[in-house]
């Protein structure tokens, strides 16, 4: 049985590999940790430039000032709103190539997530579709996330 295992997880990780994933995520809701806290993804929101803010509450997103910033939430800028896969890295001496993750918890302490990866699966005039799967320390963030295009 062990020995069954151990292949299906190999031939797993070769179909991965072969559709060009680098990172498995899981297909439900965006769920995990930020600073300990936990976090499960139920609404967000992408604008014309990647700005992204996704919130663990319902919102209305109709204008800019129709809702209020509830905590936690995580927040980032999408190097393009293509459907792509966008990896994470923090460089020191090298800021302008560098990609991260925010996350903020309900004590408004940032985790800065520079593990990982968030991948756009399809774009359309209405809604941003894509997973994640990130990693900051014992943080960690992973799943699937729809958001709405908002062009306020």
């Amino acid at each position: 049985m062990k020995k069954a295992i151990l292949i299906g997880l190999a031939v797993m990780a070769v179909v991965l590999v072969g559709a060009g994933c680098k990172v498995a995520y899981t297909e439900s809701a965006v769920t995990g940790e930020i600073n300990g806290e936990a976090f499960t993804f139920v609404d967000g929101y992408c604008e014309d430039d990647g700005t992204v803010r996704m919130y663990a509450e319902a919102k209305d997103f109709s204008t800019s000032t129709s809702f209020t910033t509830s905590y936690p939430y995580v927040m980032m800028t999408l190097p393009s709103v293509a459907v792509g896969e966008y990896e994470l890295s923090f460089k020191l001496l090298d800021l302008l190539n560098s990609w991260t993750v925010t996350g903020v918890d309900s004590n408004i302490v940032n985790v800065i997530f520079t593990d990982g990866y968030v991948e756009i699966t399809a774009v359309t005039d209405t809604t941003v579709t894509g997973g994640m799967y990130i990693e900051s320390g014992d943080d960690l963030l992973n799943g699937t996330f729809t958001l709405e295009r908002v062009d306020w």
